[in-house]
């Protein structure tokens, strides 16, 4: 489709409604982090360029802090146990595998 090369009367308009859109950023920037929007209108223009998606781990929200009890004691994050099987338990498993066969095999 061909388009024509907008006037300068839409880019003047494009303009005023960029900057609109800068305005109410930072207002609503303001209004959800609690500053005045004299400091957040410095920010409108970032928020534009912020990447879209998942953020970063470093940018993630933690959502509580671990108690040392759940923790190593340390803070650091708690080791899980490898879990281990009994030969008893590994064996009644197999015996228990190899019976479902025979009888798979059995009834064809």
């Amino acid at each position: 489709m061909y388009m024509s090369k907008p006037s300068l009367a839409d880019l003047q308009r494009a303009v005023q409604i960029s900057e609109q859109i800068e305005k109410l950023e930072a207002e609503l920037k303001s209004v959800l982090s609690g500053f005045d929007a004299g400091n957040a209108k410095n920010t409108g223009s970032q928020a534009s360029t912020k990447r879209l998606g998942r953020p970063a781990k470093r940018d993630a929200v933690i959502v509580s802090q671990p108690t040392g009890h759940e923790t190593g004691g340390d803070g650091s994050k708690p080791k899980r146990k490898k879990s281990k099987m009994s030969a008893e338990g590994r064996a009644k498993i197999v015996a228990a595998v190899k019976a479902r066969w025979a009888r798979e095999k059995g009834a064809k």
